[in-house]
């Protein structure tokens, strides 16, 4: 079965419609595609298209198959069921999980507290609540908590209810040399920073009260040790030259001119433990005869044009901005002019503030500062960073998948700039051996650390490349006394090629080279045989037989000597044993004449498409493609572009050496293409959290006999209350929205869960919030207020195609 059929498989398995029911357990992998409640005044009643009960009376659940639910003693379907292979299967706030849509918890990378003990336990003794992560719009595991547990005599508060060794077997005395942990900090500091309990002993059958090793907090942090001193979960803070919110006067002018005059002192705040700019301070300015002493030297208008009459023609610099502006960022002084005796008190020229216009590199508002506010970043914003240069990869949706111990912290905006990661666990820069901890996060336990007797490994140590090329082979070796022994088995190449064997002796991906005659350029072939030597034969899809193109495997310089442009050796294909193929091309540039099967190729960055180069996108792993589109958009370098059927976006998969579950690494299964070659597909999920593209689902895989992670269906252009049908790509819903019918009804109209009816969306109006099974409510709308398209069904009162 081909990747295609699997996809048209799935499909056809959403589009069935199930048995109904209302108020029962949501069975874990039970489609919830097509639902409804049809709610009494009190009870909801199951009328709905005939059901009937069966199978006997029963008081719980689990008296009734599987298939059915225990309702008002009688074991009877449920009256809607809506499955759903994607989230654009479901509502605004919910998501596909396990075929069934489930309510949305929260947006991605947002983080709560958490605690899951008994209440009133959170921070009594030694109780400490965790953190949780949105992680694929569902709240992860609560990591970090310390719930009650038995009482230990520890002088500790264990199982959280307020008193410290309380258990009775904590009041007997002691034997001599016995020995306790104990710790007398401040709740909440112990295994912060550098703070550590110590060791009680016990002395003449009684503890001795004393608590040797421990390390209690510092009154105040030791700066510059880069430690935890106090214990409070800050290293080194406060100790900058000021603490954060710390505000002083400030005056940057002559200091002769300090409060003389117009001049007056700004202010400083103190920001990250250093001291701002100082702003609103007012430095002396040119007189500007205003009956004020502007230039701050004690005397006002002691300029000589302020103490006569001006003569017509003479010109004196002007300024009408606020006071301290002059000078500072474009703000300038004018000009002037005295007209009839008088001074006109027109300031032509002057340049006043303004609002800052961001990028400029200009203080427009002449406060001292360029482009504030304008940074990275608004402040207060908040997003997942990850610093170190391993253990952690990025993804498309911006959160990060790391190898067990590492993570990724949080990191703030502040004044336009990112602050630092923190709460992140970056990779060691060695392993720690036998601790069964990936120290340094590259996947692997304990590596580097020696071997065990018996554990076998493959070796090789023929050139790099070789192995699996032609007769070349790994070996075996076994450890012995904790050292790898010798390599057993292998084959490395030979120093030339063995003629007329059939063999690939020198395991350089070509056989008995050198030992034909010369093939011909760009000629149709069948194998590498049809070309002859130093040509290789490369088919392409839909073409019944390859074209002989020029190797380069060997050696890139062999492309050099050619007089018809083809200078450049570029990597053009994979072999059956998945090593890669290079051959001559000459590149053409976006906009020219393109043919690959005359070594013609585009250069980077363009396709050819209709034998001329355009420019084209690159898309990443698990990104969208489509090599059709006006502007193509092309896998990157090592990916497959792999087409999963009508309905269905392209994505962009690593490539893999088809029938090698191996070459894709843990999590990922190298799947057969219909057109050769292999790429690599997510495998063995449980829930659509564990899929690490944006957009994909985890279904049940038929012909892999697991669950796999596909793309989502390509969301409609269908609004809230719209007339729907998912098998048809123009009259689907809008991402976030959920296709919702009756039992067999080929349609129904786009809605979106709810836990009230002020959730339901205002246009078009009359919906409300309705219960439609156990854990899920929509929005409907009660026959007396149908929208256009949908009409009153009188078997559950709310209006449907």
């Amino acid at each position: 079965m081909t990747l295609w059929s699997v996809l048209q498989e799935w499909w056809n398995y959403q589009m069935l419609c199930f048995s109904l029911g209302v108020n029962h357990k949501t069975r874990r992998g039970t489609p919830l595609f097509w639902r409804l409640a049809w709610l009494g005044s009190t009870v909801l009643t199951l009328v709905l298209l005939g059901l009937a009960c069966s199978q006997g009376d029963c008081r719980f659940d689990s008296d009734c198959p599987d298939d059915k639910i225990c309702k008002a003693g009688v074991c009877t379907t449920n009256l809607l069921d809506k499955p759903c292979s994607a989230a654009s299967d479901c509502g605004a706030d919910e998501t596909c999980l396990a075929a069934s849509c489930v309510k949305v918890e929260c947006e991605e990378g947002a983080q709560r507290q958490c605690f899951e003990g008994p209440g009133g336990t959170m921070n009594v003794g030694i109780c400490r609540g965790g953190t949780q992560t949105c992680q694929s719009r569902r709240w992860s595991a609560c990591v970090g908590q310390i719930l009650p547990v038995q009482e230990v005599c520890n002088q500790l508060d264990d199982d959280c209810n307020g008193q410290v060794d309380d258990d009775s077997k904590c009041q007997a005395d002691c034997q001599d040399g016995q020995t306790r942990p104990c710790y007398t900090g401040p709740t909440g500091t112990q295994d912060i920073g550098v703070c550590r309990k110590g060791t009680e002993s016990c002395v003449s059958g009684a503890w001795s009260g004393q608590c040797d090793g421990q390390t209690t907090p510092t009154s105040k942090e030791v700066c510059d040790d880069k430690q935890d001193n106090n214990c409070n979960g800050q290293v080194d803070e406060g100790c900058g030259p000021c603490s954060a919110g710390d505000t002083r006067s400030c005056y940057t002018g002559p200091p002769n001119t300090k409060s003389i005059g117009e001049c007056k002192d700004g202010n400083q705040t103190c920001q990250n433990g250093q001291w701002s700019l100082c702003i609103n301070e007012v430095k002396p300015s040119a007189e500007q005869c205003d009956n004020k002493d502007n230039d701050c030297n004690g005397q006002v208008d002691d300029n000589p044009q302020c103490q006569s009459a001006c003569q017509d023609g003479k010109t004196r610099t002007c300024y009408n901005g606020p006071a301290g502006t002059q000078g500072v960022g474009i703000c300038k002084a004018g000009v002037e002019q005295c007209q009839g005796g008088q001074w006109s008190g027109q300031c032509v020229g002057a340049v006043t503030p303004g609002s800052e216009k961001c990028d400029d590199k200009l203080d427009n508002n002449c406060n001292g500062q360029t482009d504030e506010n304008c940074g990275a970043c608004r402040s207060g914003d908040q997003e997942v960073c990850f610093s170190g240069s391993a253990g952690c990869s990025k993804q498309p949706d911006g959160s990060y998948r790391c190898n067990t111990p590492c993570r990724a912290g949080i990191r703030t905006c502040q004044n336009g700039q990112w602050g630092n990661c923190t709460g992140e666990v970056t990779p060691k820069s060695s392993e720690t051996c036998n601790n069964n901890i990936d120290d340094d996060c590259n996947g692997q336990v304990d590596d580097g650390c020696g071997c065990q007797n018996g554990q076998t490994q493959q070796c090789y140590n023929g050139p790099s490349g070789t192995s699996g090329v032609g007769v070349c082979k790994s070996g075996l070796q076994t450890c012995q006394n904790g050292t790898w022994g010798s390599c057993v088995g292998e084959i490395q190449p030979t120093s030339s090629e063995l003629c007329n064997d059939g063999k690939d002796n020198n395991c350089n991906g070509q056989t008995d080279e050198n030992c034909q005659s010369a093939g011909n350029l760009h000629k149709s072939c069948q194998s590498n045989t049809d070309c002859g030597t130093g040509l290789v034969c490369i088919g392409f899809q839909g073409q019944a037989s390859g074209t002989c193109f020029q190797d380069c495997s060997s050696s890139a310089g062999v492309c050099s000597s050619n007089g018809d442009g083809r200078t450049k050796c570029l990597a053009f294909a994979q072999d059956q044993q998945g090593n890669t193929i290079s051959v001559c091309i000459k590149e053409a540039a976006s906009g020219t004449s393109c043919d690959v099967t005359k070594s013609v190729v585009c250069v980077s960055g363009n396709v050819c498409a209709g034998g001329v180069c355009k420019p084209s996108q690159t898309a990443t792993e698990g990104q969208e493609c489509n090599p059709s589109a006006s502007t193509p958009v092309l896998c990157g370098s090592n990916l497959t572009c792999v087409t999963f059927g009508t309905g269905f976006p392209s994505i962009c998969l690593k490539n893999c050496t088809a029938g090698s579950p191996t070459s894709c690494g843990s999590g990922f299964t190298c799947i057969s293409l219909s057109g050769g070659g292999g790429a690599c597909l997510q495998t063995g999920c449980t829930s659509n959290a564990n899929c690490s593209y944006a957009y994909h689902s985890c279904i049940q895989d038929s012909n892999l006999g697991t669950k796999a992670c596909y793309p989502d269906p390509i969301p409609g252009p269908l609004t809230f209350g719209k007339k729907c049908n998912p098998s048809v790509p123009a009259e689907r819903c809008q991402r976030g929205l959920t296709c919702l019918g009756l039992q067999n009804a080929t349609n129904g109209f786009c809605t979106v869960d709810c836990t009230s009816s002020v959730a339901c969306p205002s246009s078009p109006s009359g919906s409300t919030c309705v219960q439609i099974n156990a854990t899920q409510s929509a929005c409907l709308f009660p026959c007396t207020s149908c929208p256009t398209g949908l009409q009153c069904n009188t078997s559950v009162n709310y209006c449907f195609p």
